[in-house]
């Protein structure tokens, strides 16, 4: 279809067309069947060429649907980093990590903890794999006293904003979260979950707002958002309690806080397992400490009904903080977060299969033979 109209526009000035169409027999963008349209826009010599996907998203009764159909989440935490290229992360790595991710049986990424590229994105909308886009405002980097700065919460608006202005056609994008662990026990986190809950919603009610809390037993936001995302380190950094006392805790939090229909994610959990440690039993820092504990972690969320999805933490090793005087990070040897399932050059460890077999049902998890055909 075409459609033209015309303006007068003075020297430096700016104008704004609007041009409306009516389509019709379009097929819904899907996991199963992603399909993509079309656009673009010429003005005399320039042109700006994009595809654009139709779809719904919406909750209902701790769940989240798609086309109104119910959607379990299977995914991993992804950061987009290598330890040859950095940040600046080639496009056919890209594909090969995207193919990597599916043959695990991810039908989800979570970009942590910014804005990822947009050709990863573009690959997502052709391949029918769901994303979590968030912002970089991340947990002890901004404690409760920092998230009240004016200039902290201009700049965090003007991050969301331009996120979801570059982004908002890409059909892969379910979730728009605001923040990951920031003090969200706060009053001055709640003010600013508000605030930011209140852009997202004016600028795009296609998608549902989320976050990621690490104080899922004390968080006083739980209300204001269409998901709840946990992270949670039970059996690494909080082995004093399991998960089982902390999601019962949780769950009484939700309905004390209006949140009892909400749906929840597990959004990160896990442990490092060094590259080639293993041996005869799952010991601390081994791949096979990290298998047993995500195999064990997996279990005991799907078999919880009040939870829609998990993304392990994380899909690949990646150079971490060394200040060994914080005691949440003394656990990066070799200057890595060793919790990724394949190390900072994509090689597979135990816990790869691990999750492989439990996210594509193929075999028992703990089968270490069967896993690695």
């Amino acid at each position: 279809m075409f459609q033209s109209d015309s303006a007068y526009l003075s020297a430096k000035g700016s104008t704004e067309l609007v041009l409306e169409q009516a389509w019709s027999d379009l097929q819904r963008w899907d996991t199963n069947a992603p399909a993509l349209y079309m656009i673009r826009a010429v003005v005399g010599q320039d042109d700006r060429a994009d595809r654009i996907g139709f779809r719904t998203v919406e909750t209902r009764d701790k769940k989240i649907l798609l086309n109104g159909k119910e959607l379990y989440l299977q995914g991993v935490n992804r950061h987009e980093e290598h330890p040859e290229w950095g940040f600046a992360f080639p496009n056919k790595l890209m594909t090969k990590e995207l193919g990597i991710i599916r043959h695990m049986g991810c039908n989800t990424v979570r970009g942590s903890h910014y804005p990822q590229s947009e050709y990863w994105i573009d690959l997502l909308d052709e391949q029918g794999i769901l994303f979590w886009s968030e912002i970089p405002i991340w947990g002890a980097a901004f404690p409760a006293k920092e998230t009240d700065n004016p200039l902290f919460v201009e700049r965090a608006l003007t991050m969301m904003d331009e996120m979801i202005e570059r982004d908002f056609h890409h059909p892969s994008i379910l979730f728009w979260s605001v923040h990951n662990e920031i003090d969200t026990r706060s009053q001055q986190a709640y003010d600013l979950s508000v605030k930011m809950t209140e852009l997202v919603r004016s600028k795009d009610q296609s998608r549902l707002v989320t976050f990621a809390t690490m104080h899922p037993m004390t968080d006083i936001c739980l209300g204001l958002f269409d998901v709840i995302g946990i992270n949670y380190y039970g059996g690494w950094y909080f082995g004093h309690v399991e998960f089982e006392e902390m999601l019962e805790v949780f769950h009484e939090r939700c309905n004390e806080y209006g949140a009892e229909y909400t749906p929840v994610l597990m959004t990160e959990f896990g442990g490092a397992g060094i590259y080639g440690d293993s041996g005869w039993e799952p010991r601390l820092f081994s791949e096979d400490y990290q298998a047993d504990l995500l195999g064990k972690s997996l279990k005991l969320f799907r078999s919880d009904p009040k939870i829609s999805g998990t993304y392990v933490w994380q899909f690949a090793d990646t150079r971490g903080q060394l200040l060994s005087h914080q005691p949440h990070f003394r656990d990066r040897a070799r200057s890595f977060n060793n919790k990724g399932l394949v190390n900072e050059y994509r090689k597979p460890k135990h816990a790869y299969r691990v999750v492989k077999g439990i996210y594509t049902d193929h075999s028992d998890p703990y089968d270490w033979g069967s896993t690695l055909k």
